[in-house]
């Protein structure tokens, strides 16, 4: 007369069990979805028309590869671009709309792939939000917070925006009046001045060489 009651128990314990990892592996199996998203790779900022974590070369003039009887010369600046995703750098580049947000923390940014970078101690960069001197606090909001994340940028590149000068100097120079210019000619050496930097440099990634001076001669 008990053995009707086992199967019963016995039949409930299944259920339960089966219950139970259904739950577990298809209605729990996304786990904490907060826990999920801190550990979901960062968005780079991407902002059309607007440029982010940079570093502009000295404007200078550089000696083309030419014939000692007729030399030829090319003045030009570059600006180089690298890709973040700091919530701050969103922040400004896209109007700085909504309440600010805090900077993301880091350490050196770049590094030479082939020797230690000597920058600044990453205990000593500001993770605080950035501070605006005097003359830029008469600046709207967002100009002067964009002066000041471009130094800081600088600040912890360190040595590496002199490698990066070393770099586009070496690239320029190898070249003939007539490789770079034309528009194609210029476009090649933009290519070939993002992929050098890249070669040399360990992080950030690089997005794209802009030139904010051009006059060959």
């Amino acid at each position: 007369m008990k053995k009707p009651m086992i199967f019963g128990v016995a039949g409930l314990i299944a259920a339960v069990g089966i219950g139970f990892a259904v739950f577990t592996f298809v209605l729990g199996g996304k786990g904490d979805p907060a826990e999920a998203a801190a550990h979901e790779p960062a968005v780079p900022v991407n902002v059309p028309g607007k440029v982010g974590p940079r570093v502009t070369t000295a404007d200078r003039v550089f000696n083309l590869k030419s014939p000692a009887n007729d030399p030829k010369y090319l003045k030009m600046q570059a600006t180089i671009e690298f890709e973040t995703s700091d919530p701050l750098w969103a922040w400004v580049l896209g109007g700085c709309k909504g309440k600010q947000p805090k900077p993301a923390k880091h350490g050196a940014v770049l590094a030479p792939a082939s020797a230690p970078m000597v920058s600044a101690d990453p205990s000593s960069l500001r993770a605080a939000r950035p501070e605006v001197d005097e003359e830029a606090a008469s600046e709207p909001i967002c100009v002067a917070t964009e002066k000041t994340l471009v130094t800081q940028f600088e600040e912890e590149l360190g040595t590496g925006k002199s490698v990066i000068e070393d770099i586009v100097t070496t690239v320029v120079t190898r070249h003939t009046f007539d490789e770079i210019s034309s528009p194609g000619g210029k476009e090649k050496l933009k290519g070939e001045i993002l992929d050098a930097i890249e070669q040399v440099m360990h992080e950030p990634k690089v997005v794209r060489v802009l030139f904010t001076n051009f006059v060959s001669q």
